[in-house]
C-alpha cells in the first residue's frame, strides 16, 4: 500500500514573493507612455471641445457639451451638439 503526503504549508506565506523570469522588450517598455495616455484620458476629467467643463452629452453621437455647445431639439427635447441638430434638422425638414 503507497500513501500519498500532503504537502505541508508554507510558515512564510507573508514574505513569500514569487520569484519568475520576466522580459521586457524595446517594444513593449515603448508601448508603456502610448498605454498611460490612453488611461490618463480615461480618468481626466472630460472636458467640452471648446475648453469648458461639461454639463450634459449629445444624445445622438454622446460628446461631451458645456452649455454653451448644446443645443435643444424642439421635436425629442434633448441636447444635441451643433453637428447632430444639423443632421437632424436636415432629415425633419424633408
Amino acid at each position: 500500500i503507497i500513501y500519498d503526503m500532503a504537502k505541508r504549508a508554507n510558515p512564510f506565506v507573508d514574505d513569500f514573493i514569487p520569484q519568475s523570469k520576466v522580459h521586457v522588450g524595446i517594444k513593449q517598455f515603448n508601448n508603456n507612455q502610448d498605454r498611460l495616455k490612453q488611461v490618463d484620458n480615461k480618468l481626466r476629467l472630460k472636458q467640452c471641445t471648446c475648453g469648458s467643463n461639461v454639463e450634459s452629452q449629445c444624445a445622438y453621437c454622446e460628446v461631451s457639451l458645456c452649455g454653451g455647445c448644446q443645443h435643444m431639439c424642439v421635436h425629442c427635447e434633448r441636447s444635441h451638439c451643433l453637428r447632430c441638430i444639423m443632421i437632424g434638422y436636415v432629415l425633419v425638414t424633408q
